[in-house]
C-alpha cells in the first residue's frame, strides 16, 4: 500500500495510504490532539466519531473527526484551533444540496443495515441506505487497513448493490418519519424522502469514569481497536484491556493478534459468570469456537477476575494503570488502556421521530415495527445481541418495510433463537457495579470538564435541566453521548430528550440548507 505525506502542525509526516488522520498523527508520535475547555491534554476516545474529542483542523476546517477522515496526499492538519476558512463550495448555490426519494431508507450500514436494505430490495422496493461512515459494515465488520474489508461486510454491500440499492455518505441530522435531512461530508445537505424508515443505527460504548481516564492513551476498548484497525500501530505496545462486558475478551484477542503486548484484563465479571455461559455455548457449536479461539489467542495473558480499574497517571499520556481485583491492587505500566463498560444503543434518531424506547432500546413487535408508523428498527439499537442477531434483525425489518411480511415472518424462529442466545451472554456479563467513590475533581463531562464536585448536587431525574444550566454537563458537542449515560446511572438523570440538530452541523451548512428550502417555497 502506497504512503502519502500530510502536512501535520507544519511538518511533513508520511502516512499509510486509507489510513485515518488519527492514525497518523499517533504514528507521528503525537498524543495530544486538542486542549480542553480547561487546559487538559486530550486524545481519542470511541474511535468511531462519538466522542468528538480527536478533533483536529484539516485545510482550515475545524473541528474535523480525525477518526472520520482519511489521509490524502498534502492536506494540512493542525491539533491546535486555526481560523475557520470557508470552503471554496461554500458560494457555490449550484451545490446547495439535493433531494432523493426511495420507498424503504435504511439508516446505518452495519450488519442489521446492510441485511434491512438487501432485503428491502429484493423485495422489489426501491432502496437507499446511509450512513456517515465512507465503508460499510458497522464496527464489527469495519474493514481492517493492514487486511482490507471484511470478507462478510464486502460480500453482503455487493448483494445488496446487486439487488439495486444504492449507498448515501452522509450524516443524519433531522428527521421526520417520512423526511430524512442528511449531510455529506462537504457540508452539503440532501433531502431524502422515504415511504419507510429503518433505523439500523447501532451502539456505541459506555464507560464509568475514574481518575485519569481523560489522559491521552486511555480509549474505549472498541475505540483502540477501531483505531488499530485503521492504521495505528500497535505492535509491541503494552495495553491493558478493562471493564466489562464480552467485547473485552475479542478486543484483546484481536490487539494481541496484531502484535500488542496485552500485559492483562481486568474483567469486572466473575469466573462465575463465565461458568453460567458454558451450558449455553455448548448448544451452538459455531459461537463455542469463537470462544475457543479467543481463549486459544488469549493463551498466556493474565487475567484478573472482578477487577475494577481504578486510576490512570501520566503527563501528557497515560503511563501507568491501577487495578484493584479482590483485595490486591496492581499498578501497571502501560502505553494505552483499552477499557469499556458495555455497550448501548443508539437511540437518539429513534427518540427524535418519537419512537418508544426503554433502557434495552427501541421497543418493537416481532416485525420490527416501531411505535411511529412506517418507522422499523433493526440490530443493536433494539438491544444488544451481536452480529448474527442483527443480521435476522435486519432481515425482517427490511421486508416488513417493503411490505413483504410474508417473507419477514419467515425469519421469526431464527430470531427467537438468536434472542435466546443473547439474553444468555447477557445474563453472564451484566455484572457491572457502581464506581467507587469518586473525587471532586474528576471529570465527568468531557466536553466542558465539569467534575463531579459541581454535579453532585443536582441528584435525580427533575434536576437535569438545573444540572445543565449551572454547568453546561452534557451541552458540548458530542450532545450528552458520553457522559448522559454516566449521570443517568450516578444521578437518576432522565436521558429521554434530544438536542437537535442530531450531529453538530456548520452555519454555513444551515445556511445552505436555507437557501435550498427557498428555492422550493
Amino acid at each position: 500500500m502506497n504512503d502519502v505525506t500530510l502536512i501535520l502542525d507544519g511538518a511533513p509526516v508520511r502516512a499509510a495510504s486509507g489510513a485515518t488522520v488519527a492514525a497518523a498523527i499517533m504514528n507521528a508520535g503525537t498524543t495530544t490532539f486538542r486542549q480542553s475547555v480547561t487546559g487538559e491534554a486530550r486524545g481519542p476516545l470511541c474511535g468511531m466519531g462519538i466522542c468528538w474529542e480527536c478533533r483536529v483542523t484539516v485545510d482550515g476546517r475545524p473541528h474535523v473527526r480525525a477518526c472520520m477522515e482519511r489521509v490524502r496526499e498534502g492536506m494540512d492538519v493542525q491539533t491546535v484551533p486555526a481560523t475557520w476558512r470557508p470552503s471554496p463550495a461554500g458560494a457555490d448555490t449550484s451545490r446547495d444540496g439535493d433531494e432523493r426519494h426511495a420507498q424503504v431508507v435504511v439508516v446505518g450500514a452495519g450488519p442489521a443495515g446492510l441485511a434491512a436494505a438487501l432485503a428491502s430490495a429484493s423485495s422489489g422496493a426501491r432502496t437507499l441506505i446511509v450512513d456517515e461512515n465512507p465503508a460499510s459494515g458497522g464496527q464489527i465488520w469495519r474493514a481492517d487497513h493492514a487486511a482490507g474489508p471484511a470478507a462478510r461486510a464486502a460480500a453482503l454491500r455487493a448483494d445488496t448493490e446487486s439487488a439495486g440499492a444504492a449507498f448515501i455518505h452522509a450524516a443524519v441530522t433531522e428527521a421526520t418519519p417520512r423526511t430524512l435531512l442528511a449531510v455529506r461530508p462537504d457540508g452539503r445537505p440532501i433531502d431524502i424522502h422515504a415511504d419507510a424508515i429503518v433505523l439500523a443505527t447501532g451502539a456505541r460504548e459506555t464507560w464509568q469514569p475514574f481518575s485519569g481516564w481523560t489522559l491521552p492513551g486511555v480509549l474505549g476498548a472498541g475505540g483502540l481497536q477501531a483505531l488499530v484497525k485503521n492504521g495505528l500501530a500497535i505492535r509491541d505496545r503494552r495495553v491493558l484491556v478493562a471493564g466489562h462486558g464480552p467485547l473485552l475478551m475479542a478486543v484483546a484477542a484481536y490487539l494481541r493478534r496484531r502484535g500488542a503486548d496485552v500485559v492483562g484484563i481486568a474483567a469486572g465479571w466473575s469466573r462465575g459468570c463465565e461458568r453460567k455461559l458454558i451450558p449455553t455455548l455448548l448448544t451452538r457449536p459455531s459461537k463455542l469456537r469463537q470462544a475457543a479461539s479467543l481463549l486459544g489467542a488469549l493463551r498466556g495473558v493474565r487475567r484478573w477476575h472482578s477487577a475494577r480499574l481504578v486510576s490512570a497517571s501520566g503527563a501528557d499520556h497515560v503511563r501507568t494503570a491501577r487495578i484493584t481485583s479482590n483485595g490486591e491492587t496492581h499498578d501497571l505500566e502501560v502505553d494505552y488502556i483499552a477499557y469499556g463498560c458495555h455497550l448501548a444503543p443508539q437511540t437518539e434518531l429513534a427518540r427524535w421521530l418519537g419512537c418508544r424506547v426503554d433502557h434495552h432500546g427501541v421497543t418493537v413487535d416481532e416485525l420490527l415495527r416501531t411505535s411511529v408508523n412506517g418507522v422499523f428498527s433493526a440490530g443493536e439499537a433494539t438491544g444488544i445481541g451481536g452480529v448474527d442477531l442483527a443480521l435476522v434483525e435486519g432481515t425482517i425489518a427490511g421486508h416488513a418495510a417493503a411490505g413483504r411480511e410474508d417473507r419477514a415472518r419467515l425469519q421469526l424462529r431464527r430470531h427467537r433463537r438468536e434472542r435466546r442466545f443473547a439474553a444468555a451472554v447477557d445474563r453472564a456479563f451484566l455484572t457491572a457495579s457502581a464506581p467507587d467513590e469518586l473525587h471532586d475533581d474528576t471529570v465527568i463531562c468531557r466536553c466542558e470538564d465539569v467534575p463531579w464536585g459541581a454535579l453532585r448536587r443536582f441528584n435525580g431525574p427533575d434536576s437535569a435541566r438545573d444540572g445543565k444550566l449551572a454547568t453546561r454537563c452534557g451541552m458540548g458537542p458530542c450532545q450528552g453521548r458520553v457522559c448522559g449515560p454516566i449521570n443517568q446511572a450516578m444521578l437518576g438523570w432522565a436521558h429521554d430528550r434530544v438536542r437537535p440538530p442530531l450531529q453538530p452541523t456548520s452555519v454555513e451548512t444551515l445556511v445552505r440548507r436555507g437557501t435550498t428550502e427557498n428555492k422550493h417555497e
